[in-house]
């Protein structure tokens, strides 16, 4: 950028000077995008571990004799118990 502005510095002329600002648009454009498609897939990717993991507990429960005792306090079969999972 600093060699930009010496070039405008010496030759200051309006297509250097359109050409200098439309390229700092394609770069703010372009940082915009690229930060948009990071925070895309980060927020993807923290949503599929937290959901993995919400996953990995209600299993464990279910499985466990606590949640054994519970469904059977509350008069559940667990044969009778279906989970749907989106996705």
């Amino acid at each position: 950028i600093s060699k930009a502005i010496d070039k405008m510095a010496e030759n200051p002329s309006v297509e250097a000077m359109v050409l200098m600002a439309g390229g700092i648009l394609v770069l703010g454009v372009a940082a915009w995008i690229f930060n948009f498609v990071q925070q895309l897939f980060s927020a993807r990717v923290v949503g599929n571990v937290v959901l993995q993991l919400r996953q990995d507990a209600f299993d464990a429960v279910m499985k466990s004799e606590a949640g054994a005792a519970a469904m059977k306090y509350d008069g559940v079969r667990p044969e009778t118990v279906v989970v749907f999972v989106e996705g």
